[in-house]
């Protein structure tokens, strides 16, 4: 992911404040933490965003700033965008309380995180803008606590890297309830325990004869129900994925489900 910098933040009116580029150094550190990679600007903001963060003299760590600077920013805006992305840019007018946005409109666009300079009116963390006369919420970052506020969005933006259980096939567990298909239950946990993302059967599932679905319930710890609907009681399986989240659960639900989910 990548955010793109907000240049209607930047005022080169005054020197900059070593808070600012304390604060800004700490937005940094925290979006590397949470999977971005750069901030990007256009060409045109990339001379005078470099000027006023070495604009106060009164700092002796000016190559430090120099080489985060080079580490964070990059340009152009445009050179990570498709055709449509391009288009959608180039083919409306964006405006911020009525002065033209770039860096906002490039962060709607590709549905990321807009970075400001942290001052006024710039320390909130979603900012408005508008395309063609509508309406348009831009997630947003100045201050590194930010990222808080954006929490759950980011988790459903993030790419889903699934582990791996280390355990071999006959290593994995299987517990099931000595009672009605249990020899049906144990012929699928079988099946079920060679699928990498599975680390083993906790135990089987009380009737479900009314359930229509194999996938029954997702749990955040790992968990997925299986529910054998061609059955007339409706058993079913609990099993323990390496899920470590709602979404990685229920991508390895999906797995299952094509997996062993139709008869």
């Amino acid at each position: 992911m990548e955010l793109y910098f907000n240049e209607l933040s930047l005022d080169c009116s005054i020197p900059v404040e070593f808070a600012c580029i304390a604060s800004l150094n700490e937005v940094y550190i925290r979006s590397k933490k949470e999977g971005f990679s750069v901030c990007r600007l256009s060409v045109d903001d990339r001379i005078p965003l470099f000027d006023y963060l070495t604009s106060n003299s009164e700092f002796s760590n000016l190559r430090t700033i120099k080489n985060f600077i080079y580490a964070f920013f990059t340009s152009p805006c445009e050179i990570s965008s498709s055709d449509f992305q391009e288009n959608q840019f180039l083919g409306s007018d964006w405006n911020y309380q009525g002065r033209i946005c770039g860096g906002l409109a490039w962060a709607y666009i590709h549905g990321t995180l807009a970075l400001s300079i942290a001052s006024q009116p710039w320390l909130v963390p979603e900012v408005t803008i508008c395309r063609n006369s509508e309406e348009a919420l831009v997630h947003h970052v100045s201050q590194s606590t930010h990222f808080d506020n954006h929490h759950h969005w980011l988790e459903s933006h993030k790419e889903i890297s699934l582990v791996i259980c280390p355990l071999e096939e006959n290593e994995k567990r299987i517990r099931v309830r000595d009672d009605h298909g249990r020899d049906i239950l144990l012929d699928l946990a079988k099946k079920v325990r060679r699928n990498p993302y599975v680390v083993g059967i906790v135990n089987s599932l009380p009737f479900n004869p009314t359930c229509r679905t194999f996938i029954r319930k997702v749990k955040p710890n790992g968990i997925v129900e299986l529910v054998l609907t061609w059955t007339d009681t409706g058993i079913g399986l609990a099993v323990q994925t390496t899920g470590r989240d709602l979404r990685e659960t229920q991508e390895i639900a999906i797995i299952l489900e094509e997996e062993f989910g139709y008869r």
